[in-house]
This record gives structure tokens, sequence and C-alpha cells, in this order.
């Protein structure tokens, strides 16, 4: 099972995703799936809005005009 393409995928048709949202679909821990999570974060592809229990991550897209990253 691909951790990193789940989240991907799920983030790309919900636009924003939780590390709950993933443990139900998955039933790992809630610790390891934040791994996979910070990973994507540390790469750039996602980026992490708020805090604690009200924290959500959203995919980061780059603008195909002059290559800065935007908010999707």
């Amino acid at each position: 099972m691909n951790i990193e393409k789940i989240i991907l995928t799920e983030i790309t048709n919900k636009k924003s995703l939780r590390v709950a949202d993933i443990v139900k679909i998955t039933g790992f821990s809630r610790a390891y799936i934040n791994r996979f999570f910070k990973k994507l974060a540390e790469e750039g592809k996602i980026i992490l809005i708020g805090k604690a229990s009200k924290s959500s991550y959203i995919k980061l897209r780059k603008n195909r005009l002059d290559g800065k990253r935007i908010i999707f």
C-alpha cells in the first residue's frame, strides 16, 4: 500500500485533508500516517494549515507562467 499516493489522491479530490481521514481509510496509526504527511510537506508537495486538532493539509501546485508555488 503506497500511503503517499493515497494522500496525494485524496488531497486532490477533497482540496484539504486531515491525518484522521487517511487513518480511517488505511487503518494505520495516526503516528505512522503523520510521518508521510511530514515527508510530503518537507518535499513541498503539501502544506500544513492550522494547529493541533484544527490542522489540515492542502496541496501545492506550481504556477505555469512564472514557476512560483500557489495554493489550490
